[in-house]
């Protein structure tokens, strides 16, 4: 018999299960709480970690052809010198990469129910329930939570909480400024917090900036917004033609692994802190996230006792793990200017560091390897 998952949030996590379970003869509901194309809040920039999973999905020729392409990612130092990282990025409008991606939910024979808000969620012996908004209850064998930062939902079960760890901003302009690249600043001005521009088709840019607890106290995002405009005008020569109020939001980062799971119902995106805490992605790890669930969901084979989803945990662990653990060896390293300082020298005259980056952000090599004692011997003095 066939069965029925919930899915609760359309986002890259939620989709990205649903696309999953369906390619796997499931039957899916997923239940986004905003009309088609819903405006979210992100940097919008698709990483090869991206780029990997929506080839998976077969949907990234349909990427290439709508998105801003670009070979190069640029970080800047301390002083505002440019240090280029080469791999193939692409960046698109959320609302468009969502909206993609639910379509193919539906066209995969998936429903999508759009502006729905779920509200609660009863966990049965031999079922789940879940009731919106305007108390329309749904009936399923197993529910996703993909809900985002928002983690109401998951806390009414009495599942993981957790709080937010970064707060960012991010507003669009124009590219008057004829950005090419995806471009990060480390600026001293706004160190420990950076700030980015990613160049969007329609000659566009997203700007943003984001600060983590981790990295000291989170400072104030309009504030750090004026000193990052004030930063590119410095650099460009000229101001940017600001076409929209920028705005804020806040991140869940760094990963949780335990509590995640229960009887009929798993967590993954935001609800399980998905997204990196040094670089802020969100998108990739979230996609990641919602193949896990999704993969545990198939081999349960009907069994959706916490006895047989608590394996999820296990493999949350051993697939974003090592990423995030990277991550955070590295931001606990890079609050420290003089540290920083160190790793931007090696980036700009070691080929051997720059390769090892670019081999990492591709996924060529793991976090866990590159960051080894041994290996880092090797890189250093072979």
């Amino acid at each position: 018999m066939t069965k029925k998952v919930l899915i609760v949030g359309g986002g890259p996590a939620g989709s990205s299960a649903a696309i999953h379970l369906l390619k796997n003869k499931h039957k899916v509901i997923l239940f986004e709480k905003g009309d088609r194309g819903r405006s979210k809040i992100c940097g919008e920039g698709l990483t090869p970690e991206s780029q990997h999973i929506l080839s998976q999905f077969g949907l990234l020729k349909k990427i290439r052809k709508i998105a801003f392409k670009t070979n190069e990612m640029t970080v800047f130092d301390l002083s505002n010198k440019p240090i280029p990282i080469n791999n193939t990025y692409y960046t698109v409008k959320r609302t468009i990469l969502d909206q993609l991606l639910c379509d193919e939910i539906a066209q995969t024979n998936g429903e999508v129910i759009y502006n729905s808000t779920i509200t609660s969620i009863k966990i049965l012996p031999e079922k789940v329930i879940v009731e919106d908004h305007n108390k329309k209850q749904y009936e399923g064998d197993v529910v996703i939570l993909a809900t985002g930062a928002e983690t109401q939902l998951a806390k009414s079960l009495g599942l993981v909480s957790c709080e937010y760890s970064a707060i960012s901003m991010r507003g669009y302009a124009q590219n008057n400024i004829s950005c090419k690249t995806l471009e990060f600043y480390f600026h001293k001005k706004l160190f420990p917090a950076y700030g980015w521009i990613f160049p969007l088709p329609g000659n566009i840019l997203n700007i943003g900036v984001y600060t983590h607890k981790d990295m000291g106290p989170t400072r104030d995002l309009t504030k750090l917004m004026n000193i990052f405009y004030e930063v590119l005008a410095e650099r460009y020569g000229k101001p940017l033609k600001l076409i929209d109020q920028p705005k804020g939001w806040v991140l869940n980062t760094g990963l949780i692994t335990r509590n995640i799971s229960s009887d009929r119902i798993l967590l993954c995106g935001e609800n399980i802190a998905s997204v990196y805490n040094f670089s802020g992605e969100g998108i990739g790890p979230s996609m990641k996230s919602g193949l896990l669930a999704a993969d545990t969901i198939v081999e349960a084979n009907g069994n959706y006792t916490i006895n047989k989803l608590s394996i999820y945990e296990q493999k949350i662990k051993v697939e974003l793990g090592p990423v995030h653990d990277g991550y955070n060896k590295i931001m606990r390293l890079s609050k420290y200017k003089v540290l920083y300082f160190i790793f931007t020298m090696l980036l700009r005259y070691s080929k051997r560091v720059k390769k090892l980056t670019e081999d990492i952000i591709d996924e060529k090599i793991s976090f866990q390897r590159a960051l080894s004692l041994k290996y880092l011997a090797s890189l250093l003095f072979d």
